[in-house]
């Protein structure tokens, strides 16, 4: 398990899996790098190589709407005059 930045040394040839893991209120927004897309990354390590995994927040529409009569907002002007 990573934070931010990690780093880890493997024999030449290895097959290095990656699985990303969104903390609480963030998605997987993908990969970037010896991986791509959104589906899973494995790296077999020929050389040395970077990934990038990326999160975003998730973020949520409230919608409002009002139904029946408008109210009356300020000052209305009365019958009558003053």
């Amino acid at each position: 398990m990573c934070g931010t930045v990690c780093s880890a040394s493997f024999p030449q040839g290895a097959v290095v899996t990656l699985t990303q893991n969104a903390a609480p209120g963030s998605i997987f927004a993908g990969w970037t790098g010896a991986c791509s897309g959104t589906g899973g990354c494995t790296v077999t390590m020929n050389a040395a190589s970077g990934v990038t995994a990326t999160f975003a927040k998730v973020t949520r529409t409230l919608t409002v709407s009002e139904t029946g009569a408008p109210s009356p907002v300020g000052d209305a002007p009365t019958q009558g005059g003053v």
